[in-house]
């Protein structure tokens, strides 16, 4: 081989070589072109599904909350009118399945016992200024006719004429 045609050869060759590595590095960069378009793509639909999701956890747990805490706000209601011995106004969510619509039924219960005993308080109330006070001698019997109570002037009336009572009423 001489040297002009193993120099021709060899650069024949080398720019052979030099288109490859040109289409090579065309397609690798067409391939990397790809991908990143391809990832910027896939990254907006990921970063898009993140804030849908977390917009509808924001909206869910606002939900949930104004729901638990209309809930309590309406128990709380319930319980300030019953401290302040309101025992008509209605409690609310009585119907609930839930621990509220629990703790709703219970506070109807104890209302209720409340008022009774409220109620009792007062006729005592009333009784002790009636009965209790009273000079003159008072019995109050119940339905069966056996005495519930007597004032201090009934006691002494009895206690001083039991011997006359003897007679009346033998044992």
């Amino acid at each position: 081989v001489v040297a002009p045609d193993w120099f021709a050869t060899s650069t024949a060759w080398i720019e052979r070589l030099r288109t490859i590595e040109i289409d090579l590095e065309a397609g690798i960069l067409g391939l990397a072109a790809d991908l990143t378009k391809r990832s910027r793509a896939d990254l907006l639909t990921y970063a898009s599904t993140a804030v849908v999701a977390l917009i509808a956890s924001l909206v869910g747990s606002v939900i949930v909350h104004r729901a638990l805490n209309g809930g309590v706000r309406r128990l709380s209601e319930a319980m300030e009118h019953v401290a302040r011995k309101e025992f008509d106004a209605p409690v609310e969510g009585t119907d609930s399945k839930t621990e509220l619509g629990e703790l709703s039924r219970s506070l109807v219960v104890m209302r209720d016992d409340l008022a009774k005993a409220d109620e009792s308080l007062k006729e005592a109330y009333t009784m002790s200024f009636a009965f209790g006070d009273s000079d003159a001698a008072m019995v109050i019997v119940g339905p069966d006719l056996a005495v519930q109570t007597m004032n201090q002037a009934a006691h002494d009336l009895f206690r001083d004429q039991i011997e006359n009572f003897r007679h009346v009423w033998p044992s």
